[in-house]
């Protein structure tokens, strides 16, 4: 069995999930905070390597599906999992953890925020596309 991974501040009680940065967060209205709240919930339970079903989500977290589907959605939209339909479930795959947000100011000295995320498996490089 595949070590389960965890985001650096999953497990600290003060963290905000997917290592977001207060800054970030403080504007987010309740309910997208509450959907990504359940994002951190649905990502603490899976493990590299394994594929897991909706139901098996479901019986880890008790959230109930339709909460899931919104936390996998966030979750997929920040490529941190594939999600794909095998027959009458979703299947579940985790690709990469949260890492940090990097906040840049730009030449028009606007803050913007880089999501950084650390794959789960190491990418195949083609050798000859290496310096």
């Amino acid at each position: 069995m595949e070590p389960r991974i965890s985001t650096p501040k999953s497990h600290e009680k003060s963290a905000l999930p997917l290592t977001l940065p207060r800054e970030l967060w403080e504007p987010l209205p309740r309910e997208q905070r509450q959907t990504l709240r359940h994002a951190q919930r649905v990502l603490d339970q899976l493990t590299a390597g394994q594929v897991f079903s909706l139901a098996d989500i479901d019986r880890k977290t008790r959230l109930g599906a339709p909460r899931i589907l919104r936390a996998l959605h966030a979750l997929s939209s920040m490529n941190l999992v594939t999600v794909g339909a095998a027959g009458d479930d979703v299947m579940i795959r985790l690709i990469a953890v949260p890492d940090e947000h990097v906040r840049i100011v730009g030449p028009d000295e606007q803050a913007r925020w880089i999501f950084v995320t650390r794959p789960v498996e190491e990418p195949e490089v083609d050798p000859l596309s290496l310096n």
